[in-house]
């Protein structure tokens, strides 16, 4: 059974769904944002890898596979934005803070 979300928040739609074992996550476009891959890529020299070093990459990544849990991940913009319509709704003014996004705050999970 393939599963299916799709969201538009903060300005950006996305859809993601199952895939074997895992997800994909595709980011929604309007006709007017697509590009061709070409003015993205060209510029990217094709590059011949080593097998010891293609071999290393390879144990790199099965070494940090996981099972992915989502409870594991907290989103606090959302948290704070649902947090500040709520005080809207009950009638209390929300004074707008200014917020400093240190790469700490932002890694945080």
């Amino acid at each position: 059974m393939r599963s299916v979300v799709s969201c538009w928040q903060s300005g950006s739609g996305s859809s993601c769904s199952s895939l074997g074992q895992g997800l994909t996550a595709t980011t929604l476009r309007y006709p007017y944002e697509i590009r061709d891959a070409k003015e993205y890529f060209d510029d990217i020299p094709d590059v011949k890898v080593e097998p010891d070093m293609l071999k290393l990459a390879q144990h790199i990544l099965q070494s940090k596979a996981t099972d992915f849990d989502p409870s594991q991940f907290v989103d606090h913009y959302e948290d704070a934005v649902v947090e500040m319509l709520k005080k809207k709704q009950a009638g209390i003014t929300v004074i707008a803070r200014a917020c400093r996004a240190t790469a700490r705050r932002m890694l945080r999970t």
